[in-house]
């Protein structure tokens, strides 16, 4: 009996494949893990244990990405961030636990 596989319609892509593609060149397996846990990243079928990706969904997930980037990335307004900026010193303080440790004629004075 000779075995046979039937393609279904378009490639399946390993998780290896995809990063060997230009714009993924640059990540970690780990990376495409954690995408595919958080639902950031394109959509893939999970077969035994092993996830695939079509290269269709890759196209489309990275040109919504594209689209994306350029209607929030580039217009996006930066707020200024404010931080209260006290204008005088705080006082030393002498018997915090953490330190101002008391000197000898301190500790004389006090009893």
């Amino acid at each position: 009996m000779s075995e046979r596989k039937e393609q279904i319609g378009e490639e399946y892509l390993t998780a290896e494949d995809v990063l060997r593609l230009q714009p993924f060149s640059h990540l970690k397996l780990a990376t495409l893990k954690k995408w595919r846990h958080t639902g950031e990243g394109p959509r893939s079928v999970r077969i035994g244990r092993k996830p695939l990706y079509t290269l269709s969904e890759i196209i489309r997930w990275l040109s919504e990405r594209e689209r994306y980037s350029h209607s929030h990335g580039i217009t996006k307004e930066i707020k200024p961030m404010v931080l209260p900026i006290s204008e005088q010193r705080e006082a030393v303080r002498r018997n915090h636990r953490l330190g101002g440790h008391k000197t000898e004629r301190e500790r004389r004075q006090s009893h």
